[in-house]
């Protein structure tokens, strides 16, 4: 009994490890014929990632010691309105120089941005007011920071100033702003 025992657990692994071995290869592929190449779905994708644009925008930051802005050029993947990323950049990221410091309040919010006949306007939240620092120093820096950034598009060419949609007068009294302002030079720090 014990023998009939023993044969049968044998001749049971023994018959296991042939229905291994017979279907360890049954996944592979046969390789192709010399001079001929696989059909298309069998060939494995390419590994390469499409790889995102980049664009260069130039932000106007302050500079602390002068009263001037200067130029930051930060490279980012490109966008389909880059004008408002532009925009959205100068509002969200700190400057990469310590030496400089953002022109805009804290908390201020892009609404929106519309271009029409080279003029961009410009729709932030109310914190754009309620949040402005004041003086007038201040505000030329911040209306300045805003319009240099969006007229180094081609695009653009003065900006109006909105909040919650609508026209504004002032930020905090110093500028006027009804109208359309167009890039200031003179604001921009030269090396």
């Amino acid at each position: 009994m014990r023998t009939k025992r023993q044969l049968l657990t044998a001749c049971s692994l023994l018959l296991l490890v042939l229905l291994l071995f017979m279907t360890a290869g049954c996944d592979q592929q046969q390789p192709p014929a010399p001079g001929k190449t696989p059909p298309a779905a069998q060939q494995p994708a390419p590994a390469e990632k499409p790889v995102a644009k980049e664009r260069t925008y130039v932000l106007y930051r302050a500079d602390a010691k002068a009263g001037k802005l200067v130029a930051e050029a930060v490279k980012r993947p490109d966008s389909d309105q880059p004008e408002k990323r532009a925009l959205e950049l100068l509002l969200s990221e700190p400057p990469a120089d310590a030496r400089l410091y953002s022109v805009m309040p804290k908390d201020v919010r892009l609404l929106g941005l519309t271009i029409r006949d080279k003029v961009a306007y410009a729709d932030f939240s109310k914190e754009l007011k309620t949040n402005a620092l004041g003086g007038a120093a201040y505000e030329l820096l911040l209306v300045n920071g805003v319009v240099n950034t969006l007229t180094e598009f081609k695009s653009v060419e003065r900006v109006q100033f909105l909040v919650n949609g609508r026209a504004i007068a002032t930020i905090n009294g110093h500028l006027d702003l009804t109208e359309p302002v167009a890039r200031d030079e003179s604001m921009i720090k030269r090396p």
